[in-house]
């Protein structure tokens, strides 16, 4: 946590500031606001709390623990007094905002949402039971969209819904652009070599390695569409399979100390997630469209008719893909940081509802072993052989694991230095020869193929004429439909498995305070929240910490993207996105069209000084909106 941190490094801080501009003009009255959801999204959402709020923000997970991943640091080549050199470990822009979030899987996370509860949360870690003691949630987060179902739930005049609670209407809107990595080891295996228990590396060709900037390499493993079709569905399941070889150049992938590859291999152990999870809908989503495509390649090998025939809108269960469930291999414990061995259960992350216990079955080849949250799911894959089942010269022991996860849990991520350093393969983009990385870049061009968000000009700008993609007061219309098969789930451009994590809000909350820290952490995102609304002694802040793509000279990492989202991965909307969100829901626009007459808004503006956020009407007082009623909302 920083509050820990705050006391040894003050004195070290004083000293990073170049700025001397004029002290704050905005202080955010003190606030709270609390959620669950989504897992794939928990190192950048942390990174972005640290950044914003003061030093009691944390990351919660279902089973009562907490983390915190590295605060961010944010380093430009040239500091200005505008754009300043700035670590978030020391530094908060506004310190009296508290942020918590419970990573419950995207499921959980929509339940609580439409159904004005944190029942589904699970346990609560110890040091939330006081923000979480209002009973419900002001924000979830998802990677697969909200169903019809799910607000006709919402819009339930029952007594459990936020429509009986003043919540005023659902909004949904994406937040983050979401690659999902095909992850692999950067070391598979052991060796004892003249009695030393030597690390063996997968050999990928030289000219396919991939390197953040400051030259980590992060992985570049290359698989065509068929190949990882095949590897998902079961029908390659050794490292050394010919398909593997003859997509990386020809070459063996096995380490030169190695001569054991090319024959008895290494077996694939596949890891997946095993709660309900909107990254395992972007997976499954994206294979299902591999193999019933209408944009060139239908039936790519290996895909079409397979187990990840799920239908266009994927699934956000593993276990509840036809081939998937049953006979279960072993099931990783991120208590215990092992996989389980065959007889024990295991019973995942969830309300009462939703938990599942397995069984764990004999581990069996093309079969997933199951995880909890994106971060069980990387330390699975991570896990690397301990020294002792490599005891005697000659000896040799692999651990070839594969799985999904969000691309801020590969490297060059920071996770932390108990979080196992995994690798990230290059798809085929397209139906054509290159190969992507799940970068921000790469997942921008994804993104940018698919379609206009609804009632908008090209700018995003609302034009209530054009209806195509949907109306701006239909939630559902917000997020890619699941059943674009041939956008978003199966891009032409960019990295193929891409879709985007969700932000679910209210319209009403029954404090201005909350109402106002809600609008900051949406204009933090989109780059809206002004230099100087900070309480930070330099009196500015940078305005892009979140967005910024330029490369820094942070010590150790010289040449690394400095924005949080791309440093770790992730994109932000491109951007009519932005500007259509922005408009609709964080401010009342009343220009053009005036999409602020649609009543979506939370808050008309954001302020330009103390005096105009502090409760009092009259005087420009920032407002919410008009539909709210006074003390009702969330």
């Amino acid at each position: 946590m920083k509050m820990q941190k705050i006391q040894l490094l003050t004195a070290t801080a004083v000293s990073l500031f170049t700025a001397t501009g004029a002290q704050a003009t905005v202080t955010y009255p003190s606030a709270e606001i609390h959620g669950n959801g989504a897992s794939s999204i928990i190192n950048v959402l942390d990174k972005t709390w640290g950044c914003l709020a003061g030093p009691d923000t944390e990351i919660g997970f279902a089973d009562g623990t907490t983390k915190n991943f590295p605060d961010h640091h944010y380093y430009p080549t040239t500091p200005t007094t505008s754009n300043p050199t700035y670590h978030c470990d020391t530094q908060s822009i506004q310190a009296n905002l508290t942020g918590h979030y419970v990573s419950t899987g995207s499921g959980n996370g929509k339940k609580n949402w439409k159904n004005f509860s944190q029942a589904d949360i699970g346990t609560l870690p110890a040091s939330f039971t006081t923000a979480y003691a209002d009973g419900h949630i002001q924000y979830a987060f998802s990677d697969s969209p909200i169903s019809a179902g799910d607000l006709t739930t919402y819009n339930s005049t029952a007594t459990t819904s936020p429509a009986s609670h003043g919540a005023g209407p659902a909004i949904q809107v994406p937040f983050y652009v979401l690659p999902i990595a095909i992850a692999y080891p950067k070391v598979y295996g052991k060796k004892n070599i003249g009695g030393v228990p030597t690390p063996l590396a997968f050999n990928v060709k030289s000219t396919f390695v991939q390197h953040a900037g400051d030259g980590t390499v992060t992985g570049g493993l290359r698989m065509k569409k068929s190949t990882y079709c095949k590897i998902l569905n079961g029908t390659i399941t050794n490292w050394n399979d010919a398909a593997l070889k003859a997509d990386n150049g020809g070459q063996s992938l096995g380490d030169t100390n190695d001569p054991d590859f090319d024959t008895t291999g290494v077996p694939i152990v596949l890891i997946g997630r095993g709660d309900k999870s909107g990254t395992s809908n972007l997976f499954t989503r994206h294979l299902d469209a591999l193999g019933n495509s209408t944009a060139g390649d239908a039936n790519i090998a290996g895909c079409a008719g397979a187990r990840f025939d799920t239908g266009a809108g994927g699934k956000d269960r593993l276990d509840d893909v036809a081939g998937v469930d049953n006979a279960q291999p072993a099931i990783y414990d991120k208590a215990t940081g092992v996989l389980l061995t065959a007889g024990s259960s295991y019973t995942f992350q969830g309300g009462t509802a939703d938990a599942k216990t397995y069984t764990v079955g004999a581990e069996a080849a093309g079969k997933f072993g199951l995880a909890d949250g994106s971060d069980g799911v990387a330390d699975a894959i991570g896990q690397g052989v301990p020294d002792s089942e490599v005891p005697n010269p000659g000896d040799r022991s692999v651990h070839g694991y594969l799985g999904y996860v969000g691309a801020d849990f590969v490297l060059p991520a920071t996770l932390g230095t108990t979080t196992p350093e995994i690798y990230a393969a290059a798809l085929q983009v397209g139906t054509g020869s290159s190969y992507n990385m799940p970068t921000a870049t790469n997942a921008t061009a994804a993104f940018s193929t698919t379609y206009l968000p609804p009632q908008a000009n090209s700018n995003g700008t609302y034009n209530p004429a054009v209806t195509a993609n949907g109306m701006r007061n239909d939630p559902l219309a917000w997020v890619l439909p699941s059943t674009a098969n041939d956008k978003l789930a199966n891009p032409a451009k960019g990295y193929p498995i891409t879709g985007t994590t969700n932000l679910l809000l209210y319209t009403c909350y029954n404090t201005y305070q909350k109402r106002a820290e809600v609008v900051a952490l949406g204009a933090l995102q989109f780059g809206k929240l002004g230099g100087t609304q900070t309480t930070d002694a330099s009196g500015h802040f940078p305005v892009a910490i979140v967005n910024s793509t330029a490369k820094g000279v942070e010590p150790g990492h010289v040449g690394l993207q400095i924005g949080i989202l791309a440093r770790n991965g992730l994109a932000n909307l491109p951007g009519p996105w932005k500007t259509a969100v922005w408009e609709t829901f964080f401010a009342k626009i009343s220009s053009g069209n005036n999409p602020g007459s649609l009543n979506l808004w939370i808050q008309d503006k954001l302020p330009t000084s103390t005096a105009l956020i502090d409760g009092n009407s009259g005087n420009g007082e920032v407002v919410s909106n008009p539909t709210c009623t006074a003390g009702q909302g969330s």
